[in-house]
């Protein structure tokens, strides 16, 4: 137990001597505490609610019943250990408290006990904080990985018996105009052409020990946003990906071409109807603010707009007006939010706004203003 960090531990009792003999003897031993009292069921849930514990100690003498104190920490989606010191030893009592969920339970009389009690569950609950730390960090580790290879110049998928384990946007921008999601669920031999598909096809009929490298001509693939006559090479690598044996296949597309490159910026993070963040995009900016307001407590405001009665307008109006107001609502959210922001378009008629460094009130105030300016007048 890391003695330099001050444990928190919250009593309900009145025994306030015997608890602060048993408080002393672990400050005795190296233990940094904090303690405080809970004297009735309001105060309780209210150092519950806002403040931090380790460990919760109480007795017959509660102002709250075990099973109710146990509901309590449920309730406020706590995760905390609770040790019952009984006045009088009773082991069918002792089997009730442990049945309901408390951790432990020792007779007022068992100082020792109770002292390396305390000590196991304040260990276990601190094992527990680490494990979720690790847990975050490994999440945050894999996601930098994911956007490495999600966000790389070069067009790179893994493939397992002819299907997909994973592309990013430039490999499937090369080979179709659909994204990556619809990309991975197509065969790699879908890709291409009959005569492309057949060499490629004897090529990997046999089992690679190294490095394959293949060439094809950009004007066998189907729906490339490449100009034909030039030529892709294809580079497949045996590796491990997630723990699967597969291909990494790293496509390079020709070289010089400023128009592939602009073309290919703007489909993976872009939606192209509004000139807003795509979905994707949006979805990694939500993920980096999360780990910013775990670790920094530096927090943002998510919005969600929905436009109302959209499908109305839309059925009323024609496509065109409704893709026009739609474009409309994106240049008025740029325009008009004076803070650091990401907007995206998430659905068809439904946006998404992430704001930098906003407190709950200005969002509220950010939301009312968005929801008092929408007007569809001038398009009837």
């Amino acid at each position: 137990m890391d003695s330099l960090e001050p444990i928190k531990i919250l009593i309900l009792s009145k025994q306030i001597y015997t608890f602060n003999k048993i408080l002393s003897s672990l400050r005795n031993e190296g233990v940094s505490l904090n303690a405080q009292v809970a004297s009735n069921k309001i105060e309780l849930n209210k150092k519950l609610k806002f403040q931090v514990w380790d460990l919760v100690l109480c007795c017959d003498d509660s102002p709250v019943s075990a099973d109710t104190l146990v509901n309590i920490i449920k309730n406020q989606g706590l995760e905390l250990p609770a040790i019952f010191i009984t006045l009088k030893e009773s082991q069918s009592k002792n089997s009730e408290l442990l049945n309901i969920g408390i951790n432990d339970c020792l007779a007022i009389g068992e100082k020792r006990k109770i002292i390396i009690a305390i000590k196991r569950e304040i260990s276990l609950q601190r094992l527990k904080h680490n494990y979720r730390l690790l847990q975050l960090e490994f999440k945050e580790l894999e996601n930098r990985h994911k956007a490495i290879l999600d966000a790389s110049t070069f067009p790179l998928a893994y493939i397992q018996d002819g299907m997909h384990l994973y592309c990013n946007e430039s490999y499937a921008q090369i080979f179709s105009n659909k994204n990556s999601h619809t990309i991975k669920q197509t065969p790699l031999l879908d890709l291409f052409k009959k005569e492309s598909r057949e060499l490629l096809k004897l090529a990997l009929s046999k089992k690679l020990e190294s490095e394959l490298k293949l060439t094809f001509r950009l004007s066998n693939l189907q729906d490339s946003i490449i100009e034909d006559d030039s030529e892709l090479a294809l580079s497949f690598t045996p590796i491990t990906f997630s723990g699967h044996s597969c291909l990494q296949l790293i496509a390079k597309p020709p070289i010089g071409n400023p128009a592939y490159s602009d073309q290919l910026h703007v489909a993976r993070t872009q939606d192209l109807l509004t000139t807003l963040y795509n979905k994707c995009f949006f979805y990694e900016k939500i993920e980096l603010a999360v780990s910013k307001a775990i670790k920094q407590q530096q927090y943002s405001s998510l919005l969600i707009i929905q436009l109302n009665e959209f499908l109305d307008v839309k059925s009323r109006l024609g496509l065109n007006k409704a893709n026009q107001l739609l474009s409309d609502v994106a240049a008025f959210l740029k325009k008009s939010i004076q803070k650091i922001f990401y907007a995206a378009r998430l659905d068809d008629f439904e946006f998404g706004l992430l704001i930098d460094n906003c407190k709950l009130t200005a969002s509220i105030e950010l939301a009312n203003f968005i929801k008092q300016s929408h007007n569809y007048n001038r398009f009837t």
